[in-house]
């Protein structure tokens, strides 16, 4: 899906993520939940190579593939293996490593945690999730990053969730007329 959402944006089209994150070449972005880089491939090829994107992965052995893969991916294609060595794997907790931050140091902080009422037709993430991290943003969690964001703190959940409306989330992205997840965004 990654590699579609990057084609589009390299085609003109920005993916709603990109939108939430109102990003810019160069940016720097702090991706609490990595997993397999998904999100973070899309924002890599956004930011270009004057930006910076970290992830953190509080499992060892996904941070391991995810960082392996990033790495020694052959079958890409140059300008995809740049997009892909870009992004730095940490093997951390999202709580834990925030916490280890100056104020300001991202320009975006992003969270995609596992959803409370899982997707059950996306048979990729029903395997991965009894290896995942299951922690939900937090009061704290969200005062810690909007500590660490310059611009924005941004989450993505189901479309009928209204946990990002519970903790504060006010502004929405993407949706569409047959999406089923949005980003929400917190401006500083």
């Amino acid at each position: 899906m990654s590699f579609l959402k990057i084609k589009a944006l390299q085609n003109g089209d920005i993916d709603p993520i990109i939108k939430a994150m109102d990003l810019q070449l160069g940016d720097s972005v702090l991706d609490c939940t990595l997993g397999f880089a998904a999100d973070a491939l899309v924002v890599s090829a956004f930011i270009g190579e004057s930006g910076k994107i970290v992830g953190t992965e509080a499992n060892k052995y996904i941070s391991y593939l995810t960082q392996d893969g990033l790495q020694n991916y052959i079958e890409a294609t140059e300008d995809m293996k740049s997009i892909m060595k870009r992004i730095k794997v940490i093997n951390a907790n999202y709580n834990d490593y925030l916490k280890s931050l100056d104020d300001n140091s991202f320009d975006v902080v992003y969270f995609d945690p596992m959803f409370k009422t899982p997707n059950i037709k996306s048979a990729f993430m029903n395997s991965l999730r009894p290896f995942a991290e299951h922690s939900y943003i937090t009061d704290a969690i969200l005062a810690e990053a909007l500590r660490v964001a310059r611009k924005r703190v941004v989450a993505k959940d189901r479309m009928f969730s209204k946990e990002l409306e519970s903790l504060g989330f006010k502004e929405f992205y993407g949706g569409g007329a047959r999406g089923s997840t949005k980003y929400g965004a917190l401006i500083l």
